[in-house]
């Protein structure tokens, strides 16, 4: 029986300012657990709940939150019911303190299994989707309060506030949609395919990349015109993941299915190189920069490290029972192939 209860304080090890981190969802495990983000070196533990899926870093502090959307259910040795991930034990959100290990759960109320998170970059407002209640939800930080409910549809996983910093941007699977959401509460729906989940920015801030898993494709949509430029195959099973690499002018995509990073160009759609990771991978993460690649793979409980570059494996850390949504801290943007 989960007895965590509203307003319980959990404590771990603090985490060593070291500078830049990677911080990681361990959903089976029910920890937060925080690495350096050069080696993979694990910092510290932070007890959560089982259950917790997406991480997100409050820019300029070191405080992490993540949903919970629901414990784990064995499969019934009576009944023989499935094995899943059940909603009406998801509890609301947790706010993590890095540099105390103070570990704070915040119910929701109506919002039945949290799945997705972003927060801007001000740190004074957090975005939650509500899966089963297909809505999203705003919280201002400093006082835990909802302040506004946009509603989408059931089954809206993802959410991500654009580059612009007005426009929130969302994703769902079911439906194969993804949505813009504007300051005045004004929705834009646009069908990009079946599994429509995964979401990133373009390095320019004009266009919203939408991996749809089931399609084994990716799009870009532009942010003006609200409408799909073009889209790529993934050549390859089941996009779960994306990021955008200026640098290369490619998108990194993961494939679930194949077990791997694809590196595909923006101009022809050519898959340029393809790193193996030896299992299927759910989350992905790019530093541009530094030039190096996290992808977590549940089924070995472990997150790796690869040059985004060479492919090189450089790191790999275990013990990370089903680790899912991964956040890198600080980010530092990159410059794109032809800017000085």
């Amino acid at each position: 029986m989960l007895s965590l209860l509203l307003g319980l304080v959990l404590q771990s090890s603090a985490v060593p300012d070291s500078g830049g981190v990677l911080v990681a969802a361990s959903r089976y495990g029910g920890e937060i657990v925080v690495m350096d983000a050069a080696t993979l070196e694990v910092r510290s533990r932070h007890d959560a709940a089982q259950g917790v899926n997406d991480v997100e870093i409050i820019p300029g502090s070191q405080t992490v939150i993540s949903p919970h959307f629901g414990r784990f259910r064995d499969r019934d040795p009576e009944t023989g019911a499935g094995a899943g991930w059940g909603a009406v034990d998801s509890l609301g959100y947790f706010t993590i303190d890095l540099a105390t290990g103070e570990s704070i759960l915040r119910p929701l109320e109506n919002c039945a299994r949290p799945h997705g998170a972003d927060i801007d970059p001000a740190g004074q407002r957090l975005w939650v989707t509500c899966e089963v209640d297909g809505s999203i939800i705003e919280i201002a930080l400093d006082t835990g309060s909802v302040i506004a409910r946009h509603r989408l549809g059931e089954g809206v996983h993802k959410v991500m506030l654009m580059p612009d910093g007005e426009t929130l941007a969302a994703s769902n699977p079911g439906t194969g949609e993804a949505y813009f959401i504007d300051p005045d509460g004004t929705v834009t729906t646009i069908h990009v395919g079946n599994g429509a989940e995964a979401l990133a920015a373009s390095s320019d801030a004009g266009r919203l990349w939408v991996a749809a898993g089931g399609e084994a494709r990716f799009c870009a949509i532009n942010l003006p015109e609200r409408a799909i430029a073009f889209c790529h195959e993934t050549q390859g099973r089941f996009p779960i993941a994306l990021a955008e690499d200026p640098v290369r002018n490619v998108v990194w995509v993961a494939r679930l299915m194949e077990h791997d990073l694809a590196a595909i160009s923006i101009e022809t759609g050519e898959v340029e190189q393809v790193i193996p990771l030896g299992g299927f991978v759910l989350g992905m993460a790019l530093d541009a920069e530094n030039r190096r690649l996290y992808a977590t793979l549940p089924g070995l409980d472990a997150i790796v490290m690869h040059d985004a570059d060479t492919g090189e494996r450089l790191a790999i850390t275990r013990g990370i029972p089903d680790g899912d949504d991964i956040d890198l801290s600080p980010r530092t943007p990159a410059t794109g192939p032809d800017d000085t």
